[in-house]
């Protein structure tokens, strides 16, 4: 460009804010310069990964593909991908026919698949601050030092208003995300009350299906379901009433309806569900795919799609998978962790409903209608009520006495009860701010968060740092708060270990000696490199532990006189030399008692447990 050129083209970047904006007009002034094939990766908000916002490919195997936005993140942790190397490096960099042989076999395949020459690697950044990388393709010859120096000095125009757009892109998006998230946040909070009502698995497809396409503008809805090596199609909703097009879908997946999890390997529901994770792709219109997928994707003309695991205790047995038709949808971090909470719970609905189901008809030939119904609802009853850990019943070591009572029909404590190695066990209680619906869906967030920490062999007090920064990270702006306490047991070597989060103190009950676990540290999900103390303590045969969320002593009688902490311990040092279940019983009805016909204000769980 010369100075005039340069002179204009400043006085229209300096009254522009919007960084899609500047990247349009970064891409047309690349392809003025004779640069047609690019592509631009920008740093996200959390400067975690690489996020590809414009691709063009432009080349004798590839027809003009146009100006694309394809969301494809690459996190900076994946220290082997070329792209992040260069970008940290900071330099620019060529990969070309003679130093091909230096790469890795994936760098290679991608190359020779585009049937490459060159490629230019430009990271676009000035005095340590790295906002991204900017790719060029070249499909006929190197390129020459004019034309370097040519896209180097178009990249470093740039950079600044890109920079200035990106800060600016950071603060509309934390307004616009808030918004979006209460609004989301309400929406889900009903569908979940919803799908907690319904016992047909029909009927919780179809909601779930519709709901979801409706908030977040999907535009089609597949339910997924294993069966044996495949994944099954339970349940479609297409936006159109088009048989013919459904009729050529079923004709591409086979007489089964179904995807083979060890032949159909690249299929977005199959990555899934191996990988038991979730997949996303804002734009798949430039991905290079196989005949079968390509095929389903040229049929419906898809652009973004979304594949979330159906799980019960983290374990997938299905899979959602929403598509939308020409236009792309893109969703934020928060708003995917959002849809994966609901998509567990989900699952865990679907796995009752099905129970329900099959429960249902048996009592059908067994009795009348009326005796049906009142058996089923006691049935759905306690299924709810087991939704929450019961790996504790497998385990032989130690007893226990549990009571979980929602203030509402579902509520905001949860716990977790496994072993993590033999003779070693650990338990998970919480108590999430608020109550009902919201809380409900907060324990979602919490639970998820938690499976992701519960298996690492460290102290309590290293997982409850560790819980703390990932809620502090990713859910500040939701409020998401709890008290929580984590207790190990190791009968290996005769000792507990725990650490509090702003959890009332617990209880350790040695013969008729009562000791108090409590460690200092605060509510997670407030304070940002919050420290946890790690309590310990020996224990013995016929010891037992007492755990309990506030529900238990939070609560008011007729004369609104609470029954406190002090009657809570004293009615545990009354009932000590018992078992844990008399225990844990007697101190229940005695609160009960107290209450003189009141209900409790709060969620209630106890959690008692005795060595062998």
């Amino acid at each position: 460009m010369d100075d005039k050129e340069k002179f204009t083209l400043y006085e229209k970047l300096a009254g522009i804010n919007d960084y899609q904006q500047i990247l349009t007009l970064f891409c047309e002034e690349l392809e003025k310069a004779g640069f047609l094939s690019y592509r631009i990766d920008i740093l996200d908000d959390e400067k975690e990964n690489l996020v590809t916002e414009k691709i063009k490919i432009l080349s004798n195997y590839f027809p003009d593909s146009g100006i694309s936005i394809l969301k494809n993140k690459i996190s900076l942790s994946f220290k082997h991908e070329i792209t992040v190397q260069i970008f940290e490096k900071g330099e620019p960099f060529f990969i070309h026919k003679e130093n091909i042989s230096h790469f890795n076999e994936l760098v290679l395949s991608r190359f020779n698949q585009l049937h490459l020459i060159e490629n230019c690697y430009l990271p676009l950044v000035k005095d340590s601050q790295k906002i991204g990388i900017l790719i060029c393709f070249n499909f006929k010859t190197r390129y020459s030092q004019e034309e370097i120096k040519k896209l180097s000095e178009l990249k470093d125009f740039f950079f600044p208003f890109l920079l200035s757009s990106l800060s600016y892109r950071k603060l509309e998006n934390q307004k616009s995300k808030t918004t979006r998230l209460i609004e989301i946040n309400q929406k889900l909070s009903k569908l979940t009350e919803t799908i907690n009502t319904l016992a047909s698995i029909e009927n919780i497809y179809d909601i779930i299906i519709r709901e979801i396409c409706e908030i977040f503008h999907f535009q089609n809805g597949t339910v997924y379901i294993r069966d044996g090596n495949t994944l099954k199609i339970e349940y479609i909703n297409p936006d159109s009433d088009d048989g013919d097009l459904l009729t050529r879908y079923f004709e591409i997946l086979g007489p089964e309806r179904s995807l083979s999890l060890e032949k159909d390997l690249d299929m977005g529901p199959v990555v899934c569900f191996k990988g038991n994770r979730t997949i996303y792709y804002s734009d798949v219109q430039t991905f290079i795919l196989s005949e079968k997928t390509e095929k389903i994707r040229s049929l419906f003309n898809i652009r973004s799609v979304l594949s979330i695991p159906l799980r019960i205790r983290q374990e997938p047995f299905g899979v959602l998978q929403f598509i939308t038709q020409n236009i792309p949808v893109y969703l934020s971090d928060i708003e995917l962790e959002l849809i994966s909470s609901l998509s567990d719970f989900a699952g865990s609905s679907i796995s009752n409903a099905a129970l329900f189901s099959k429960v249902e008809n048996q009592k059908k030939e067994l009795e009348e209608k009326d005796l049906i119904i009142t058996k089923d609802l006691k049935m759905a009853k306690r299924i709810q009520e087991n939704i929450i850990s019961a790996d504790y019943k497998k385990i032989n070591d130690l007893d226990f006495y549990i009571r979980y009572e929602p203030q509402s029909q579902i509520g905001g404590d949860i716990y977790d009860i496994f072993e993590l190695k033999k003779g070693y066990y650990r338990i998970f209680l919480s108590d999430a701010t608020g109550h009902g619906v919201q809380a409900a869906l907060t324990t979602m967030v919490i639970i998820n968060e938690y499976s992701k920490v519960k298996n690492m062999e460290q102290k309590p007090d290293f997982l409850m740092k560790t819980l703390n920064q990932s809620f502090i990270e990713k859910y500040y702006k939701l409020t998401v708060f709890f008290t929580s306490i984590i207790l190990d047991i190791d009968l290996n070597e005769k000792k507990i270990f725990y650490s509090c989060a702003g959890h009332p103190a617990q209880y350790l009950i040695r013969n008729k000696e009562i000791v108090p676990l409590k460690t200092e540290g605060k509510i997670v999900g407030i304070f940002e490199n919050s420290s946890y103390e790690l309590g310990e303590s020996p224990i013995s045969q016929s010891d037992k532990i007492f755990l309990f969320t506030d529900g238990l002593f939070e609560a008011f009688n007729r004369n609104e006189e609470e029954y406190g902490e002090e009657r809570l311990y004293q009615s545990i040092q009354k009932n000590a030399g018992l078992k844990i279940s008399q225990i844990g019983e007697n101190v229940c009805q005695e609160v009960q008692k107290f209450l003189d016909g009141n209900l409790f204000d709060d969620d209630l769980s106890v959690i008692g447990i005795e060595i062998k």
